[in-house]
């Protein structure tokens, strides 16, 4: 479901990210949807450009509890998971991951920097639940010029970011955590991992 976007009256929403945890027994599972809304009179490069306050990128997460027929009413996180001076704010379009230990990696971008895309300001980030989604909190920032992250979980238990490359290179930017995402290594990339044009 990533990359798809809606107009529902006054809000455009997108960026959507399923999560879906497994019940035990008889127990349902819960299927959890993180994804972004704005003012739907909005444009990208408004929002980017600080133009615009209340009607800014918001983070919210709705849940299922009967495989998607039903949701509940929206959490808003934004407060938890995006920094005020952030401008724009992506969830995806990488899927959530669920780590060994249990914790929820959901990977995401930002702008905290007024201008285009590709201009500095986009680092990828990840969103962590360490209790299946009753709170969550944020990762570290990836490298500068970097956005559209993917995650996973090596066989040593690190975290690879694997995120698209804004500067001249265009390729593929890596970066490793072995902290659960709270730090990451010195970003990397390889000519085997180029970005289309």
């Amino acid at each position: 479901v990533s990359g798809i976007s809606a107009t529902q009256g006054q809000l455009t929403v997108g960026n959507p990210v399923p999560i879906y945890l497994e019940g035990v027994g008889s127990a349902p599972g819960v299927l959890m949807l993180l994804y972004c809304s704005n003012a739907a009179m909005v444009s990208e490069d408004e929002i980017r450009g600080g133009a615009v306050k209340g009607g800014g990128r918001r983070v919210w997460l709705t849940r299922s509890f009967d495989e998607g027929l039903q949701w509940s009413e929206p959490e808003e996180l934004t407060s938890v998971v995006k920094r005020a001076h952030w401008t724009w704010y992506a969830t995806g379009p990488g899927g959530a991951i669920r780590m060994s230990n249990g914790t929820i990696v959901v990977p995401a971008t930002h702008a905290d920097r007024v201008g285009e895309v590709g201009s500095g300001g986009d680092h990828s980030h990840l969103i962590l639940s360490h209790d299946e989604g009753a709170t969550w909190q944020l990762g570290a920032d990836g490298d500068t010029h970097s956005n559209e992250a993917t995650v996973a979980q090596l066989a040593d238990g690190s975290l690879l970011l694997n995120a698209r490359d804004l500067s001249i290179k265009r390729r593929r930017i890596l970066q490793r955590s072995t902290d659960g995402g709270g730090s990451w290594s010195h970003p990397w990339s390889s000519d085997e991992l180029a970005e289309s044009p």
